[in-house]
């Protein structure tokens, strides 16, 4: 594994996503830099390796989103921080 192919550890994607909807019972709330989206529980949404949909609290309306776009994940009042 060469220098370039390292990942950042501390960068969202499909796979905390999913551990995070495995693990939440009451909140799982996703924060980017300018929307919040919340993920209906216990149903859980449609997540795959480059996006999640996601109810967007600002605009009341149903978003594709990708990873890279969440800085902050509440999930039953635990707060994680990514890059």
């Amino acid at each position: 594994m060469g220098f370039f192919s390292r990942k950042n550890k501390n960068t969202f994607n499909d796979i905390k996503f999913g551990d995070f909807l495995k693990s939440a019972k009451f909140q799982f709330v996703l924060k980017g830099e300018k929307y919040v989206y919340f993920i209906p529980l216990p149903d859980g949404c449609f997540f795959n390796e480059l996006s999640f949909i996601g109810h967007n609290e600002i605009t009341g309306k149903v978003d594709i989103v990708p990873y890279t776009d969440i800085k902050e994940v509440l999930v039953d009042g635990q707060r994680y921080t990514f890059e």
